[in-house]
């Protein structure tokens, strides 16, 4: 039976098998097998590396030549190197040409086209990136690796938020937004704008590796406006009012992600309270919660009474199906003594007047799958009274992560009838490893 005799829906099935050579030497085979395989050669687009520079040039030619090669475009990776000597590589005449009079054809404002126009003429890549978020109609993930201040990019995002003044609906389709970014240590100066991305109306899914910093603007953010489904923030010490800003602003929420994998030397930042008292607005529809604080550290600095975990409050949200966190993010206990450098008489080890719940009390009884990291054997005994409670039918799934520093025993044994239970042993560097930001995709996709 010929590929093309297939019902669309078969014949797409089949090609997503495919990586892009193979498509690619598909679309060589014939007219037929070409026109077959050019969809899916467009659906993913990122720059191109050419030897001696990143560039669009060729995938902006091609959809300005054959515009509707754009209507396959369903992720884009926008790579906005910074507007500096030997990141700009002069288009030919010819193509500056079908760029320039591809900008005069977009409503936006003078000043802008008139910035856009320029990065092209010298051939900056914020630029080619830019004009390419104005012409795929059909995009669905927008990916960004970060720089510092892409202007043009961060500008078309403001312009896509549903309370811009400026009538623009090229992103309009776009349901997940990614920043990929390595600058953890600095303050990234674009984190806010990039945030902006919350007011487009039809997103769905926003993930992040969020700089350390101290201070965050909370203005770009309103409440329930915002269409976020699911919220992945990865390597970040956020300042407490963002975040509430933040959470505030999803009319509804189903998926939470959070972790701090590295040591930030600024205050406030987040803990379990602090975390779960905000996501009380969604009890109703959170399914998924991961609140990873690099328990390995966080011991110190607070004050006797200051409660740190979830605690009962997490029982309230009787939907929730999955959850991963340290053992102090949910019950105040602390796997080991603070590390020598942050020893200090003045801050206790553990609160003196807040009292260590229950497990069986704190877990909502909707639980499929529990992950709990940074433990040591005091996790044991609340684990048994969960398993004789016999509350928490819907639970199929424990992971503990026990770490080796301050655990003992190798031999701790839950069982709970029904349950698949696993007990892993790590040191503080197969820790770090695990939940760094390059492997967090990784270890969700393990504890699922």
């Amino acid at each position: 039976m010929p590929l093309s005799t297939l019902p669309p829906a078969s014949l797409k099935s089949i090609l997503s098998f495919l990586d892009r050579p193979s498509l690619y030497n598909l679309s060589l085979v014939s007219k037929q097998f070409h026109n077959l395989a050019e969809p899916f050669l467009y659906t993913t687009v990122e720059p191109v590396y050419n030897g001696n520079e990143y560039t669009y040039k060729s995938f902006l030619r091609a959809i300005l030549n054959r515009p509707e090669l754009a209507r396959h475009v369903q992720a884009f990776r926008a790579f906005p190197q910074p507007d500096e000597e030997g990141w700009q590589f002069e288009p030919t005449v010819d193509d500056l040409k079908l760029f320039l009079e591809a900008t005069s054809k977009l409503k936006l404002p003078d000043e802008f086209i008139e910035k856009l126009n320029h990065g092209l003429t010298i051939g900056i890549l914020d630029a080619e990136s830019t004009l390419i978020l104005c012409l795929l109609p059909n995009l669905e993930t927008l990916i960004l690796d970060d720089v510092d201040e892409p202007e043009l990019t961060l500008t078309i995002l403001e312009y896509a938020s549903f309370d811009s003044e400026v009538d623009f609906s090229g992103l309009s389709n776009v349901k997940h937004f990614i920043t990929d970014t390595k600058d953890v240590d600095g303050g990234n100066s674009m984190t806010e704008q990039y945030s902006a991305a919350f007011n487009i109306a039809s997103l769905k899914t926003f993930k992040a590796n969020m700089p350390h910093r101290d201070y965050y603007q909370t203005n770009i953010f309103s409440p329930d406006t915002s269409s976020v489904e699911s919220i992945t923030l990865v390597q970040g010490a956020l300042c407490k009012e963002f975040y509430e800003a933040m959470i505030d602003s999803c009319k509804t929420l189903t998926t939470f992600h959070y972790s701090l994998t590295r040591i930030p030397f600024f205050e406030p930042h987040l803990t379990g309270n602090i975390i779960i008292t905000a996501l009380l607005k969604h009890k109703s529809t959170l399914e998924d919660l991961t609140i990873s604080l690099d328990e390995d550290w966080d011991r110190a600095y607070w004050d006797d009474d200051q409660i740190l975990h979830m605690g009962t409050t997490l029982a309230q949200f009787h939907n929730l199906k999955t959850l991963r966190t340290g053992m102090q993010s949910l019950l105040g206990i602390l796997h080991a003594q603070p590390d020598e450098n942050f020893r200090d008489e003045d801050y206790p080890l553990e609160p003196k007047n807040v009292p260590v719940p229950d497990l069986v009390d704190v877990l909502p009884e909707s639980l499929e799958r529990l992950t709990i990291l940074y433990a040591n054997a005091k996790i044991v005994p609340h684990l048994k009274k969960l398993a004789e409670a016999k509350r928490h039918g819907n639970l199929k799934n424990v992971y503990v992560s026990f770490c080796t520093e301050s655990t003992e025993e190798r031999d701790l044994d839950v069982h709970m009838e029904g349950v698949d239970v696993v007990f892993e042993y790590h040191n503080a560097q197969q820790r770090l490893e695990m939940m760094d930001c390059q492997n967090w995709d990784k270890f969700l996709e393990e504890h699922p």
